[in-house]
């Protein structure tokens, strides 16, 4: 009799795991094919360096990611319909000779989600995230032998996530990011004059 209900115990699990781990493939999908997209990442090292990525996406291909740190552009580009602008605060913007976008557009794509393995997923109580109410999940995930360990809000109307937080760790050195999304019908990707 304890071994049927171990059995049983263990399969409820097991499938709480699968339905949980497709819901978090499923956000993240919803994600890809959100038509406009923001996120503001703020990466810190082991050494404390902190650097803050804005990336904008528009579908179907354009990309404006701006880079800072100490509050200092370090990069900034645009990608959109095959051509790279970087800007450069010396001479302004200006078309690179090499195009990045296929480069970039290559995060955006759903293999990625099939080829990232997820594991110890935890649903954990509910959240509100600015306001909004939010599903809250810690989970391990790895892609192509980059581990990660992470925390999603998932906001409960749109099923999108609003922010990720991550610990990893590649080559010895040790990165925490946190992620907040947003999806504001305002984003706007302009090729610079």
């Amino acid at each position: 009799m304890k071994q049927i209900i171990l059995t049983l115990v263990f399969t409820l699990i097991g499938l709480v795991f699968a339905q949980d781990e497709a819901l978090l493939q499923q956000v993240m999908q919803a994600q890809l094919d959100a038509p406009k997209t923001r996120a503001n990442i703020v990466s810190t090292s082991a050494g404390g360096v902190a650097s803050l990525i804005t990336v904008d996406f528009v579908a179907p291909d354009s990309f404006h990611m701006t880079t800072k740190s100490a509050d200092v552009v370090i990069s900034d580009m645009i990608l959109m319909a095959g051509k790279t602008y970087l800007y450069d605060p010396s001479n302004g913007w200006s078309l690179s000779p090499m195009d990045l976008s296929s480069a970039v557009m290559s995060v955006r794509n759903s293999d990625m989600i099939k080829e990232t393995t997820l594991s110890n997923i935890q649903r954990l109580p509910d959240e509100d995230l600015n306001g909004k109410p939010c599903l809250l999940y810690s989970y391990g995930s790895s892609y192509q032998g980059i581990g990660s360990q992470n925390k999603i809000w998932i906001e409960k109307a749109s099923m999108l996530p609003l922010r990720l937080e991550s610990e990893s760790e590649y080559t010895g050195a040790k990165t925490q990011t946190v992620i907040d999304y947003s999806y504001e019908d305002s984003i706007e990707i302009n090729a610079p004059e």
